[in-house]
């Protein structure tokens, strides 16, 4: 499991540094651990509880602002234990297939990390939608309990595209809560079916069309849709005047340059001769090569691993190449100085030597 660690921490190596843009996982922080989970907060859900409490306060009864302060607090305890609940089941569901998911980051439409999941692409379509699913349910069952307990009021809203705020259930504070339970998890199962980082959709349409177009193919197509699918959504939230929508269309922005900057380490590495189009690929140490969006899989038409160094090497070779590495996804091939060349360069040879 050491490789397994280290590749899905890839991107903890700058978490300590500033945050980033193309680091959206530097902009959280770190809430509890679950077993040998850590569950982490990213800042977009900590300015939404804010900014819902202010405006609850401060424009109570406006027609701006609909949501007084309990109704407020309702809403984000409902979001909370909807995104909770859909990255939950996603990591029971991605270790039980294979895969791990060493940390939830909890934004606030579900999370922001895809972990390193299953290496079949049937498992990977499994964890894509396990977690929208487990939104739908909730919301089917608070669309039961509203048919059940009020004749259809609010029901048929449900599934419009009104506000969270019910004004014919605000005589009954515990129907007003399961309708926001209701609609809450619609919009969130609805917008992780949306093929574009950090959403379960990019996952879910990659693994799609792995088997039919390749790993490589897949991962350039479903870049190019997560950009399109950003555009749009930064689009309509400029023309809507939607905030929210815009900050969506910003997280998206931020996790498809992440996704971008490892698929740059693939191609460089790739160019550098430690990847021929002739076999498997070989897997050193600290590149993120088992998630869905590299070319590091399984079923990759790759070369063999490069021979691991002498045994009492390994250490100082691992931690050589895993630099070397991180420096091309930062700064590019050309920041490699001689020596670190050098290195490169002798790593393709074990590789060439021992076909």
């Amino acid at each position: 499991m050491r490789d397994v660690d280290r590749d899905a921490a890839i991107d903890s190596v700058s978490r300590g540094d500033m945050p980033r843009f193309d680091q959206p996982l530097s902009w959280s922080v770190p809430l509890l651990r679950l077993g040998s989970t850590i569950l982490r907060v990213h800042a977009f859900l900590l300015a939404l509880i804010v900014v819902v409490l202010v405006r609850a306060s401060w424009n109570t009864g406006q027609d701006t602002f609909s949501m007084g302060p309990w109704l407020a607090g309702v809403f984000l305890v409902c979001l909370i234990c909807v995104i909770m609940i859909h990255e939950l089941v996603t990591m029971v569901i991605t270790r039980s297939l294979g895969g791990d998911l060493p940390e939830i980051v909890l934004q606030p439409l579900g999370g922001l990390d895809d972990g390193v999941p299953p290496r079949s692409w049937r498992r990977s379509i499994l964890v894509a939608i396990v977690g929208p699913l487990s939104a739908t349910c909730i919301s089917m069952l608070s669309l039961i309990v509203l048919a059940l307990q009020s004749n259809d009021s609010g029901v048929t809203r449900l599934w419009s595209f009104s506000g969270v705020y019910a004004p014919d259930l605000a005589t009954s504070a515990w129907l007003e809560a399961v309708y926001v339970l209701g609609k809450v998890a619609l919009v969130v199962a609805a917008a992780n079916l949306l093929p574009v980082a950090p959403f379960r959709g990019r996952l879910l349409l990659q693994s799609l069309l792995r088997p039919q177009v390749g790993n490589r193919a897949a991962v350039s197509i479903t870049h190019r849709a997560g950009i399109i699918v950003a555009v749009l959504l930064f689009t309509v939230g400029v023309v809507a005047r939607s905030l929210e929508v815009v900050l969506v269309s910003a997280m998206c922005a931020a996790a498809i340059q992440r996704h971008g900057r490892r698929d740059r380490i693939s191609d460089a590495v790739h160019e550098a001769g430690l990847i021929t189009d002739a076999g498997r690929v070989s897997r050193p140490v600290g590149l993120d090569n088992d998630g869905p969006d590299s070319p590091f899989i399984e079923d990759s038409p790759f070369i063999e691993d490069i021979p691991e160094p002498a045994e009492d090497d390994r250490e100082g070779a691992e931690d050589d190449l895993d630099r070397i590495l991180r420096k091309i996804s930062e700064e590019g091939i050309e920041s490699l100085d001689p020596a670190e060349r050098t290195l490169l360069d002798e790593a393709t040879r074990r590789r060439q030597d021992d076909p």
